[in-house]
């Protein structure tokens, strides 16, 4: 009967450091997921059924969403490495909210761009001005939130 109440009370509810950790892993599998979204409305482009898309837009479709998928792990395994102090951790948590949900925005408003204007396109052609766009602004974006969803995602020091 004494073990029993012993293990009722040494079983804590739930981790604040644990809940932190699952929310910015489940944002940055958003982020990763919605990557998928303008490339596969990229890889559609001029698709014409009687012709399959090539093995090298497949590849280079694929290519970009696994880059990007490893650049922001990477990128949220640095900000846990970084130190940083209760108020700091606090900010990170805000801001990598906040640019995660850039980030998929900005994914779904390239998909929409793409889905409109691709029709009748090449792959060549829209991949000339898509890449810039997703490269330049996009992926940054994702690697921030990412870098500073893993910053949140450290245990504030204790006082």
């Amino acid at each position: 009967m004494q073990n029993t109440a012993r293990i009722e009370r040494a079983a804590p509810a739930s981790s604040p450091k644990l809940e932190t950790r699952r929310t910015g892993v489940a944002f940055l599998c958003l982020i990763v997921a919605t990557n998928f979204v303008p490339w596969m409305q990229l890889s559609e482009a001029g698709f014409d059924v009687t012709r399959p898309p090539s093995a090298s837009e497949t590849s280079l479709v694929l290519a970009g969403c696994l880059l990007a998928v490893v650049l922001v792990i990477a990128s949220w395994l640095i900000g846990r490495r970084v130190p940083a102090d209760s108020r700091q951790i606090a900010k990170a948590r805000d801001t990598g909210l906040l640019l995660a949900l850039l980030s998929v925005g900005a994914n779904l408003a390239l998909a929409t761009v793409l889905r409109r204007t691709a029709f009748g396109r090449s792959f060549a052609a829209e991949l000339k001005w898509f890449a810039p766009v997703w490269f330049g602004l996009v992926l940054p974006t994702e690697l921030a939130a990412g870098f500073f969803k893993g910053r949140a995602s450290i245990p504030a020091p204790r006082a």
